[in-house]
């Protein structure tokens, strides 16, 4: 048997060229890896970047939602954060550590900012709130601007209420300093504190301020801190206020009527009355005129009043001219927001139809002619040129000054009570008294006095030249037809 042969390179795959292709596909695998490498690099920073900017725009919403877009002061949402905060870290006895204030702009600023940059304007107050904050070392995040943009809140983490009084007062000094950017632009503020007592919690610790707010509006004290009891009086007033918006708009003023009280000149004879108004309601029984008419100034009811028994007063004394006392006038009070608002003219001039305007003097306070002095001027000529004569009421208790009294179209200065009170016996109500008379027929003016209440009181007024008198020593206010009844008598 023959011995084979084997060809051992017959069936062998050739080696190099097989290394050689896992060399490339490794090449090639080492290339597609670092490519990943390098994307997923890219794709990190990417996620990176992105998580910055997530992070940025979530601290551009937070700071949207928490400051004011036009003047950059934290708003009412960060001051209730920040207010939640200070219960949540107030002292485990609960004694009071801090307290919140709540400014509001007078009346001046919003008549100012109709023709100012009203952004502008309240951005410079809150400028000068925290510049009084700082200079104490309580800024923080103080001043924080409300909704209306005419109130500010703060938080003061102090309790004292001599210094808080003190802070408050020395904000309010600061805001109520002249602006630029206009002649004599100058506003104040109401100012209402309220310390975080034990037991209260952020609701009435809010309402707290807020009904100081309203005292310190409502009394003229430019900072009012709250006080127990003072809950009470600011629920009564809102009760009176909505039954006075019911009574004027819903029941066509049913329980209000008006009182004549006569004014007598030097013979003793009634030449005029002034119209008086009262309130009788259902529920409230006799409310006196010290409360309903304050309120009826503070929520603008007054106009509506004012107007009412202007038409009413001028029916009453067509009635009376036509029963033969065809020289009797009446002096009708007429509010300061019924003397600025622009439909008084044809106001008035619907009354003089009724009655002559030979028959009507306006009573006019000190205060409400010194807001706008050459516009009161130009509508005081107005009313004049229709035949209406102008009282100045309550003269002494203003502020006007002699130079403007002159320039001021005025037919009588009506003294007030105050001076008449035992004008006979006290000396220094004497000269004021004789120095108004004096100055009144200096001027061409009529005196009158208001308020006598005694013989004697009357005789001094008479003696020392006072044209007119209006007491109750000569009568009360009396009804319509109490006073006809007066007249009749010849009085």
């Amino acid at each position: 048997m023959g011995q084979s042969t084997i060809d051992l390179d017959a069936d062998t795959p050739p080696r190099s060229s097989e290394s050689e292709s896992l060399r490339e596909r490794l090449a090639v695998a080492e290339r597609r890896l670092e490519a990943l490498g390098n994307r997923f690099s890219e794709l990190r920073d990417r996620v990176v970047a992105l998580e910055t900017e997530r992070e940025q725009v979530r601290e551009e919403l937070k700071n949207r939602s928490f400051r004011d877009p036009y003047t950059g002061f934290a708003n009412r949402r960060q001051f209730m954060e920040d207010l939640e905060f200070h219960f949540r870290t107030r002292s485990s006895d609960r004694t009071p550590s801090f307290a919140v204030g709540l400014l509001r702009l007078a009346q001046a600023y919003r008549r100012a900012n109709y023709n100012l940059n009203r952004v502008a304007l309240v951005a410079a107050t809150g400028m000068r709130i925290q510049g009084v904050l700082q200079e104490l070392g309580l800024s923080g995040e103080n001043p924080y601007i409300s909704d209306r943009m005419d109130e500010f809140y703060l938080v003061f983490p102090i309790s004292d209420a001599a210094y808080l009084h003190a802070t408050a007062s020395r904000i309010a000094e600061e805001v109520s300093k002249p602006y630029p950017g206009g002649r004599d632009l100058m506003f104040g503020c109401s100012v209402g504190l309220a310390v975080a007592e034990a037991g209260i919690g952020v609701a009435e610790l809010l309402e707290n301020a807020d009904i100081a707010l309203a005292e310190s509006e409502r009394s003229g004290h430019v900072v009012v801190m709250y006080e127990a009891g003072m809950g009470q009086a600011y629920r009564n007033r809102t009760v009176m206020e909505r039954h006075l918006r019911g009574a004027i708009h819903q029941a066509g003023f049913d329980g209000f009527s008006l009182r004549y009280q006569p004014i007598v000149n030097r013979d003793r004879q009634i030449v005029a009355a002034e119209v008086l108004m009262r309130w009788l309601h259902v529920g409230l029984g006799n409310v006196k005129p010290a409360e309903f008419i304050p309120l009826a100034e503070q929520t603008g009811q007054i106009r509506y009043l004012g107007n009412w028994s202007m038409y009413q007063a001028a029916r009453q004394l067509r009635a009376w001219h036509q029963a033969g006392h065809r020289d009797l006038a009446l002096s009708i009070n007429l509010s300061a927001s019924q003397f600025a608002h622009p439909d008084l003219i044809d106001r008035v001039q619907d009354t003089i139809s009724l009655v002559g305007a030979n028959s009507v003097v306006l009573e006019l306070t000190e205060t409400s002619i010194m807001d706008d002095v050459d516009g009161s001027i130009r509508k005081m000529e107005a009313l004049r040129t229709m035949g209406v004569s102008i009282s100045i009421d309550d003269f002494g208790t203003g502020y006007s000054s002699l130079s403007h009294l002159r320039r001021f179209p005025i037919d009588t200065l009506k003294i007030d009570q105050t001076f008449i009170r035992d004008v006979h016996r006290n000396r220094s109500n004497q000269q004021i008294v004789k120095a108004v008379i004096t100055m009144a027929k200096g001027f061409g003016m009529v005196s009158m006095a208001e308020g006598e209440e005694t013989r004697e009181e009357l005789e001094f007024l008479f003696d020392h030249g006072c044209d007119k008198i209006q007491g109750f020593y000569f009568s009360w206010p009396l009804p319509a037809g109490e006073f006809g009844t007066l007249l009749a008598r010849g009085a």
